[in-house]
């Protein structure tokens, strides 16, 4: 720009602008400019950058306040839940995957889910006794994966990214990206360390509340959208992997991307 630049300007210390009635002469390197009612105007009322920026913190503060009642419930629900014995297929799992939770049995329909940080809590089903006993070691391994690889910590970090970036669209995008992707690298792991693929599927089908139909399923009535189930299910028995060497490349290349 500065090489595109048709004249320049000087300095208004080094030369004042010549009045010539209500209009002010600025001279400069190549021609005149008499510029009309040079007379400062009226400020406007609102200054759109300073309304911008008011408007971005307004939403970091909003989206940091609605995380906060999200922990004050989780606290909440973590006081009123009782906690119950590990089940009988929760022992073996804990010591093949090296980790061990708190277990509390939840009222409605919800599917299994875990939270807490310092103390790793699994909320089950209140359904989890009447499920087959290969349900049951599923439903297990899933969640304590999730506190193997801290992956409440990891989420709790994703929100106060997105609290703080909220106002760019690719934040939301990135974040549901990020969720999915975590989903099936935890549904891999259950698969190996089961080692069956095809009970862990129906796991997830019938937890979900769907049955991979779209005009069938049960809208609203699982754990899991349609379109995440069948994402999932179709990352599971997807056969092909990438070796070391292509992971390295396709990493590298993304980062030199980005």
């Amino acid at each position: 720009l500065p090489l595109m630049q048709p004249y320049v300007a000087e300095e208004p210390s080094q030369r004042a602008p010549a009045s010539v009635g209500d209009a002010a002469l600025v001279q400069t390197k190549f021609f005149d400019v008499e510029i009309v009612g040079a007379h400062p105007g009226p400020l406007p009322l609102i200054d759109p950058v300073q309304a911008f920026l008011l408007i971005v913190v307004a939403g970091v503060v909003l989206r940091l306040a609605w995380l906060a009642c999200g922990v004050i419930r989780l606290i909440r629900f973590s006081r009123c839940t009782t906690e119950v014995e590990p089940p009988l297929a929760a022992r073996a799992l804990e010591t093949q995957i090296g980790v061990s939770a708190r277990y509390v049995l939840q009222s409605g329909n919800r599917g299994p889910w875990t939270f807490g940080t310092f103390r790793p809590t699994i909320a089950l089903p209140s359904t989890f006794d009447a499920l087959a006993p290969e349900f049951q070691r599923a439903i297990l391994c899933h969640e304590l994966l999730h506190v193997k690889r801290r992956d409440i910590a990891v989420a709790f970090g994703e929100e106060l990214t997105v609290a703080s970036l909220w106002f760019h669209p690719w934040m939301w995008l990135l974040r549901a990206r990020i969720r999915a992707a975590r989903e099936q690298v935890v549904d891999a792991r259950v698969v190996e360390i089961l080692d069956n693929r095809d009970e862990y599927v129906r796991c997830l089908v019938s937890i979900s509340g769907h049955d991979l139909a779209p005009h069938f399923s049960q809208a609203g009535a699982g754990m899991l959208r349609a379109r995440e189930l069948r994402a999932r299910v179709d990352a599971i028995f997807q056969e092909a992997h990438m070796s070391t060497r292509h992971v390295i490349a396709a990493t590298f290349a993304l980062l030199m991307a980005i």
